[in-house]
């Protein structure tokens, strides 16, 4: 039989392939690597998602679908108008209400007039009162009072050379000590007087302030006591081991012409990283009350008493208040088995803080505006607060440049 006749050509199409373009005649060398064998003449490639992707040279362009990568049903997210809108929708609504003095006070969603979906699945309860500057979804973790007591007085505080033969960790209280741990909680007893007042209390694994707190917790009965929790992080400053005296009163001496704060002892904790293991102490604070709250009990009547030491203490203080490192520099440690109170303080607005009592910040040889958290002062919800602690801050600054002024000029120094 004869040969088969050759196919037709191919009728040429937009989709058929092309051959491509030869360049022996152009002087710059071979065709870019962009440039698609299938659609000579056009730049680039098109992905999976119908998108073209364009070399950098290209720079810019309207971004074209060719294509639907996903027809409908097929797509591999939720087909919703995503978190986005929602998080948008939520902020408008949030300015409406706020506008017509609607407050955010619990999680019904009774507002007097219908809410949309996306704003009643927030955990938040709507009220039409008139305080619209209370703060919203920010509950009250803050107890009554959180009262500081300092250990009574020690063997170590009476002998340097205790530390020699017995660690610091089991240095036991003197008789005198003992006695003031019960004067202290007779003092406790009297503060904490109210009828359904509840107290938790947090103690140092030291020996010291576990004998202090033996004899406190007898003026208190069962049903007061909501919890007794001891608590490593608040524990004394590590100088170290089993000690030499010497060594160790020749590290204190340093230790204060250096500062506090930063001096480290040679086997031992600087004050830095006590702060930093007190400042950690403070958010489980904040999580117990919390868990406090939500196990049904009140916390206007709450009170906490953390049985510590001196450093540990003015460091709780320090992180809790704000404070600046001059003004820790500038504290002192309170007496054996003294008592310092923190009371909770609330405006008409609903803002709540802490505050610390006038005559324990004189103890403790603070500034007036070391006695509440400086975020009062910034938003100024105590009155004249704030002029006040600037103030008092540009005195501190101008009798430190006038000392260092005074301790150059007598060495014959220029000052820079």
């Amino acid at each position: 039989l004869p040969p088969p006749p050759p196919p037709p050509p191919a009728v040429p199409s937009r989709w058929t392939p092309s051959p491509p373009r030869t360049t022996t005649s152009s002087p710059h060398g071979p065709p870019p690597r962009d440039v698609s064998p299938s659609h000579p003449g056009r730049v680039g490639r098109w992905n999976r998602f119908g998108y073209r992707v364009l070399p950098r040279a290209i720079g810019r362009t309207r971004r074209r679908r060719r294509f639907d990568p996903f027809p409908a049903g097929t797509t591999p997210w939720p087909t919703s108008r995503g978190w986005t809108w929602t998080r948008r929708r939520r902020r408008r609504w949030q300015q409406i209400l706020q506008s017509n003095n609607v407050t955010v006070v619990g999680n019904s969603g009774d507002t007097g007039f219908p809410l949309p979906s996306f704003m009643i699945s927030q955990r938040s309860v709507f009220s039409l009162d008139s305080s619209a500057s209370a703060p919203k979804n920010n509950p009250d973790f803050r107890p009554r009072r959180i009262i500081l007591l300092r250990h009574g007085q020690s063997l170590g505080n009476v002998d340097e050379s205790a530390y020699v033969t017995t660690a610091d960790w089991r240095i036991p209280l003197t008789d005198l000590g003992k006695k003031q741990a019960e004067e202290a909680g007779g003092r406790l007893r009297e503060i904490i007087c109210e009828k359904d007042a509840s107290v938790v209390f947090y103690y140092s694994p030291y020996l010291r302030t576990k004998q202090t707190l033996d004899h406190i917790v007898p003026f208190f009965n069962e049903k007061e006591i909501v919890s007794c929790l001891e608590e490593p992080r608040i524990s004394e400053q590590q100088i170290g081991n089993f000690q030499n005296v010497q060594q160790v009163l020749d590290a204190k001496a340093e230790r204060s012409k250096f500062g506090r704060f930063y001096y480290r002892f040679p086997s031992g904790e600087s004050g830095l990283d006590v702060y930093t293991r007190v400042s950690s102490f403070i958010p489980t604070f904040v999580r117990d009350c919390t868990q406090h709250d939500i196990g049904g009990h009140d916390l206007d009547n709450l009170n906490v008493v953390i049985v510590t030491h001196g450093l540990a203490l003015r460091f709780f203080l320090m992180r809790w208040f704000q404070w600046s490192v001059h003004d820790f520099e500038q504290s002192w440690n309170p007496e054996n088995c003294e008592l310092i109170t923190m009371n909770k303080k609330k405006d008409d607005r609903g803002h709540a803080w802490m505050e610390l009592d006038v005559d324990d910040r004189s103890k403790l040889n603070l500034h007036e505006s070391c006695e509440v958290p400086r975020a009062v002062h910034v938003h100024k919800l105590v009155s004249g607060s704030v002029d006040d602690y600037i103030q008092a801050k540009r005195e501190e600054s101008r009798t430190l440049w006038r000392a260092r002024y005074e301790a150059h000029s007598k060495n014959g120094q220029e000052i820079k």
